[in-house]
């Protein structure tokens, strides 16, 4: 099973949501576990029975401690056979080790620029690398959700998140704000469903960009999953 985590304290939920649907379209058994201090997918999702509830063709965890309970389906072949992805969103320093985050098949870093959303993401990367003595290097990439023009630059986050062995990639991920992007988030939530239908062009090629990354497909093949999740049911 694939593991891609997604660290920070943007409120990253309708991005993952949005992501686990394209992959599930594309025909991929996904996982998606809230590890957030809020339960955040708790209110996105309804109704929700038990800690883990089917969702829109994928299902997700609740109320979990750690990675640990889900980093098991790894290493249990019975249960670790049913996925073939597991979605990992998490602002809680201390939810996964450096270990499981190195362990990742894919790592994202999820901030804006708010100051406070910084500090609070790198008291989250703090957390994750005081687990361990002697950390490696590591590949991250770095999505910046509600991007405005402003003073802040790709430089600046550098200084500010990195005080440990990252490799940053040359440019970020920016998402606008988007007053229409907004309401279909807030739409879904009340609705209980997910739909992509209206997402401005540049969230739907954000969630091209993960989706490829993931599963290692061409663009066409997403962008007809995609496709399917504007279609209202």
């Amino acid at each position: 099973m694939k593991f891609v985590i997604f660290i920070g304290a943007a409120d990253k939920t309708d991005m993952i949501l949005y992501t686990a649907k394209v992959l599930s379209n594309i025909g991929k058994k996904v996982l998606l576990v809230d590890g957030t201090k809020a339960q955040l997918y708790e209110y996105a999702i309804n109704p929700i029975v038990g800690e883990k509830t089917e969702f829109e063709g994928f299902d997700v965890a609740f109320r979990l401690k750690n990675l640990s309970a889900v980093d098991e389906l790894k290493h249990n072949k019975e249960v670790g056979e049913e996925y073939d992805l597991a979605l990992v969103d998490t602002d809680i320093p201390g939810f996964l080790t450096f270990e499981q985050f190195k362990n990742a098949d894919l790592r994202y870093v999820v901030t804006s620029y708010e100051r406070s959303c910084l500090v609070k993401t790198r008291e989250v990367m703090d957390g994750i690398y005081s687990t361990t003595e002697s950390p490696g290097q590591l590949e991250v990439e770095r999505i910046i959700l509600n991007s405005v023009e402003c003073s802040i630059d790709d430089e600046y986050l550098n200084m500010q998140l990195t005080e440990h062995l990252v490799v940053w990639p040359d440019e970020s991920y920016h998402l606008p704000v988007d007053e229409v992007d907004l309401a279909i988030k807030i739409n879904n939530q009340h609705n209980g469903k997910i739909n992509l239908k209206g997402l401005s062009r540049t969230y739907r090629s954000l969630i091209t960009d993960i989706c490829q990354r993931i599963v290692e497909c061409d663009r066409r093949t997403v962008r007809k999953a995609i496709r399917k999740a504007k279609r209202r049911e």
